[in-house]
């Protein structure tokens, strides 16, 4: 229902200004003429009519599911080398891997006419959509608690953090990340070890640089909260929350106790990960870096580094498989613009194999391993790449 009112909204000349905030406005008699926002510095944004709502799009959760798609999604396959991959038309903004259920769990673009502003589970033996629920307004970030059976997902635009039962591919609850007076904008999530129904969250206002960072149980986020600008967090074990700092100078590390009232910082350590690295990954003992650094949770040492060798620059992103033994790194070479998958043995860092991808299918965003399924590519070009072959 929400995307059918936008769509129709944005058919009429309609525009959107999601999660805004309006300061000011201008007015001709008793008829407002012109908004001043909060993003929007100086412009005045006119138009005949202006419809101010705030609050969720999805108030009912337990009524959020998408139908799921007959068709599949495969446009185009091929091979490179000893791999084969193939390209799902999906504008998806991060994937996870469900091993429990055998599908692959991607959190869609607004854009999409059908699955636009929903998690979407895709199973990958017949490429099609199997369940899909709406969850706010441009969900990203997503990840699965240890159990495999939550879902946590960063609504972005909906300022809020929704949780998903696996199993139905259901919302049962979002909370809100708002930061009064300002805007909160949600930019990670992840499930407590050994809780599922317990999560860390981290909110931003861009405008005014405020973040916290935050332990709920369930809808109740536990008062003490970390107020340091933090761009993502990831446990090593249930009472440690690792939460990292990529946008200032000093680049901390810090170290955040689970304690019954929230969070409480133990340890900081600066000039640990370096600003382009989004993520942090915690994986037997070691915190991975999205540039393939790896550091040992208690000396901080560095102790192992993934060198894809021939990287002329762009963007890379790591995944750490302590299962299987493998590090993935993906990038877009900015010498030849193609994106290139490279898979390291997790130990010794030495390069397993390289899968440099047609420069047609776009630059990966994001990735997840799949297992024995291969590795899945979030392209900034709206698709998933699927690939598989020797030594994933």
């Amino acid at each position: 229902m929400q995307d059918a009112l936008r769509r129709r909204f944005q058919a009429l000349g309609g525009t959107f200004l999601i999660s805004e905030r309006v300061l000011g406005a201008t007015l001709d008699d008793d008829r407002v003429t012109g908004v001043h926002s909060q993003n929007g510095a100086d412009q005045l944004f006119e138009a005949e009519n202006f419809v101010l709502a705030s609050g969720s799009f999805v108030s009912d959760t337990s009524a959020s599911a998408v139908a799921a798609g007959a068709a599949s999604l495969v446009r185009a396959s091929g091979t490179v080398g000893p791999h084969a991959y193939r390209v799902l038309s999906l504008p998806a903004n991060d994937v996870v891997w469900d091993a429990t259920r055998s599908r692959l769990v991607a959190t869609v673009d607004g854009t999409h006419a059908e699955y636009g502003n929903t998690v979407a589970a895709i199973d990958l033996a017949t490429n099609r959509v199997v369940a899909a629920t709406a969850a706010g307004s441009e969900p990203t970030w997503i990840t699965l608690s240890d159990d495999g059976a939550k879902l946590y997902v960063a609504s972005y635009a909906n300022s809020a953090v929704t949780r998903i039962d696996a199993t139905t591919m259901r919302a049962d609850l979002q909370l809100p990340t708002s930061l009064p007076p300002d805007l909160g904008y949600p930019t990670s999530a992840v499930a407590r070890p050994g809780a599922s129904g317990t999560f860390a969250f981290t909110a931003i206002d861009p405008s005014s640089g405020t973040t916290v960072t935050a332990v709920a149980d369930g809808a109740t986020a536990r008062p003490g909260k970390f107020d340091e600008r933090i761009g993502n967090v990831v446990f090593s074990d249930a009472n440690t929350l690792f939460a990292n700092d990529p946008y200032i100078n000093d680049r901390s590390l810090h170290e955040l106790a689970v304690v019954p009232t929230g969070l409480s910082e133990t340890r900081r350590d600066n000039d640990m990960f370096f600003g382009g690295e989004v993520r942090i990954h915690h994986a037997a003992g070691l915190l991975y870096s999205d540039f393939g650094v790896a550091r040992d949770t208690t000396t901080r040492a560095i102790v192992r580094s993934f060198d894809p060798g021939g990287f002329t620059g762009g963007v890379r992103r790591f995944r750490p498989n302590a299962a299987r033994n493998r590090g993935y790194m993906s990038f877009a070479d900015l010498g030849g613009g193609a994106a290139v998958l490279v898979v390291f043995d997790l130990t010794t860092q030495a390069e397993l194999s390289r899968v440099t991808l047609p420069r047609a299918l776009g630059a990966p965003e994001s990735l997840a391993s799949l297992e024995s399924n291969g590795i899945a590519l979030v392209m900034d070009n709206g698709s998933i790449v699927i690939v598989q072959g020797p030594d994933l």
